[in-house]
């Protein structure tokens, strides 16, 4: 059976308000199941905006693509360096488990919350 996974995003200052070059100011979600998925976005809390959602699969391709071709050298090297390369053609589980390496090391405290 094939791997299945399914996306939010945490928007910084309130859902779809992006930087003037067109990136997303927030945190990719990468979650196991849909149900732990929506739980997390129905759990946000409202301050005048919201700000957690689920996205496509294709949007959390581009973004996951984005962190790892900056960060894990391995995948970068097997894909020339080209992040439409990793969007395109590396495998669900591989972009997964790449960015999941690169998210740890960078935002601890999402993994291991006391």
């Amino acid at each position: 059976m094939m791997a299945r996974y399914h996306y939010a995003f945490y928007w910084t200052y309130g859902v779809g308000k992006k930087w003037d070059d067109g990136s997303w100011p927030g945190y990719l979600m990468v979650f196991d199941s849909r149900a732990e998925r929506d739980a997390w976005v129905a759990d946000d809390v409202f301050d005048g905006n919201w700000h957690r959602e689920a996205i496509t699969a294709k949007e959390a391709r581009h973004i996951m693509a984005d962190t790892v071709i900056g960060f894990d050298n391995d995948m970068a090297v097997r894909y020339d360096r080209s992040r439409s390369a990793v969007e395109r053609y590396a495998s669900t589980v591989e972009l997964v488990r790449a960015w999941r390496r690169v998210d740890m090391q960078n935002n601890p405290a999402r993994y291991y919350a006391e």
